[in-house]
């Protein structure tokens, strides 16, 4: 028999269950094991007479929780919830729902912890954040009947399915509550952020990528203005505060979003913070040269890494954006080459180059342990080293090549090859399995279309666009059929009339796009450099296409 125990009205429960206490969160007390545990399949750490507070109760609490390891001694987190915590069948029904399928389709192989433990035991304390949790399951039960019944790819949504209602009313629940936390100022910055998250993977998945990257934009916002007003604990507990910053899952996650959308026009990123710019050399630095422990720790040093050498790749192609407009200040600002177009950097920018380039030479060195030890084996941790390995490649290709002209590309062949000799396993393993997939972050699509569209060796380029073709998948911005359709546009334009080498003036360079997902049409923006004239000239140009 359970026994269950409600206190009165208005009093305070202080004899709930050790474990309840140590979460902060309301027991229902019930014998011998409380429901509120039960649910999330945490240990119940039983109840005491007393129960003095700890010092640590009063300490500075981290944005987001840790992930630790897990202990054999663990209990998972329960697929099923406490039906008592819904108001009826129909969202205990959704809860379950992304519980048991939506949260494994996202994090795939790569984030399971966030969409699996994080937001789950968010849900226990912030009604908002349980909304749009039911409303993800909403969505992804009017994704299956859609791709069921119309026999589509499932990204665009039929606003008929009764799922597909109650998706959104869910969804404007849990937005309302997070604009009355935030303009009460009573929630913290941890919980805004989840439920910030939650935001984009509804947007994505719905299809309305310019909220999806509003939102994702909030969150960079949100996260850096917590480590500018921390900056006191940089300089008490240096390196052991910064450690803290990799080993936060919702951080590193947030890092990848914002790589994933400078592709999209005009996202007009606000520049780093240069008190941040620092926090991340830190960590850079701090790479052990012995090399990295295991694919975690791996993993985290890769993720602030590559959000500042992506970051610098994407500051200058937005120069040669500026350059391209006539009345921009960057034609005075930006220096050129006049014989190749190629891009001069001025001291300050070379020694931020010269860094990124010492520091991904370090990472790769530091990453070669965990890398083969993880080749010998097959299963997760196979396909996370080849998705570090790729991304790493593609980045450092970027990085080497950005300051163009787009000729240097030329000199990578074997990266590249390399590059899509990874992607080709990835795409073996995970993205080639039938039906339609999604998840929040880019994990292959990305790294593809950089190799079809950056190397114009024909039959790696083609290889790349094939594997974009052969796949339904959606990751995050990138779109695997908008994707391959923006891919044979670039191709098309490049190629056309050209039978060996292309020349530089057919290249393509800094590449932004926008396109809609329902009416399946997009455009393709562009700069070049055309056939060499008395001055450089950097012209932008754009192209529709459809598919």
């Amino acid at each position: 028999m359970v026994e269950s125990r409600k206190s009165g009205p208005g009093s305070k429960v202080r004899s709930g269950c050790i474990t309840c206490k140590a979460r902060r969160v309301k027991c229902d007390e019930t014998k011998p094991s409380c429901l509120r545990c039960q649910t999330l399949r945490l240990e119940c750490g039983g109840y005491a007479r007393k129960q003095k507070p700890t010092p640590s109760s009063h300490r500075l609490l981290p944005l987001v929780p840790k992930i630790q390891s897990v202990s054999k001694t663990a209990v998972p987190l329960a697929p099923t919830p406490s039906h008592e915590l819904f108001a009826n069948d129909q969202e205990f029904n959704y809860f379950k729902v992304y519980a048991g399928t939506t949260a494994p389709q996202l994090g795939e192989y790569f984030d399971t912890p966030i969409w699996s433990t994080i937001v789950l035991q968010a849900s226990e304390q912030e009604y908002f954040i349980k909304h749009a949790i039911i409303a993800l399951g909403a969505l992804n039960q009017s994704h299956d009947v859609t791709t069921s019944i119309q026999g589509v790819s499932g990204r665009v949504l039929r606003s008929s399915s009764p799922h597909y209602q109650v998706a959104f009313h869910h969804y404007g629940s849990s937005i309302q509550g997070i604009r009355k936390a935030c303009e009460e100022q009573r929630k913290s910055r941890r919980t805004i952020l989840i439920a910030c998250l939650l935001a984009v993977c509804f947007e994505y998945y719905h299809g309305n990528i310019d909220l999806a990257t509003a939102h994702v934009k909030n969150g960079i916002k949100l996260i850096d203005e917590w480590f500018l007003s921390m900056k006191h604990l940089v300089s008490v507990i240096g390196q052991q505060f910064l450690q803290g910053i990799i080993e936060d899952e919702l951080i590193s996650i947030f890092t990848r979003l914002e790589r994933d959308i400078y592709i999209w026009h005009e996202v007009y990123l606000v520049e780093m913070h240069p008190e941040l710019q620092k926090n991340a050399a830190r960590i850079i630095l701090a790479i052990p040269a012995r090399g990295f422990a295991d694919l975690h720790m791996a993993r985290r040093f890769f993720d602030i890494m590559l959000s500042q050498v992506d970051r610098f790749v994407y500051n200058i192609e937005e120069m040669l954006w500026d350059y391209s407009r006539p009345t921009s200040r960057s034609r005075r600002a930006l220096q050129l080459d006049s014989s190749t177009g190629a891009i001069v950097l001025s001291k300050q920018q070379r020694q931020r180059f010269d860094f990124l380039k010492d520091g991904l030479a370090s990472w790769r060195k530091a990453f070669q342990p965990a890398l083969a030890q993880s080749l010998k084996v097959t299963g997760r941790d196979l396909l996370v080293a080849k998705t570090l390995a790729l991304n790493f490649l593609c980045s450092a290709i970027a990085l080497r090549c950005c300051l163009g002209p787009e000729l240097t590309y030329d000199a990578e062949i074997s990266d590249f090859q390399a590059a899509l000799s990874m992607a080709g396993t990835l795409f073996d393993m995970v993205a080639s399995k039938k039906g339609h997939t999604f998840i929040v972050t880019s994990i292959i699509i990305k790294s593809l279309f950089f190799i079809a569209s950056k190397c114009r060796d024909k039959s790696i380029r083609t290889k790349a666009r094939d594997y974009l073709q052969a796949m339904s998948r959606q990751e995050g911005i990138w779109d695997s059929t908008a994707i391959s359709a923006m891919t044979n546009v670039v191709m098309k334009l490049e190629e056309t009339g050209e039978s060996g080498l292309i020349p530089e003036h057919k290249r393509l360079r800094a590449i932004r796009t926008s396109f809609d997902l329902y009416t399946r049409q997009g455009t393709l923006r562009f700069l070049t450099i055309p056939m060499k004239t008395e001055a450089i000239e950097v012209v932008a140009r754009c192209m529709e296409f459809r598919w």
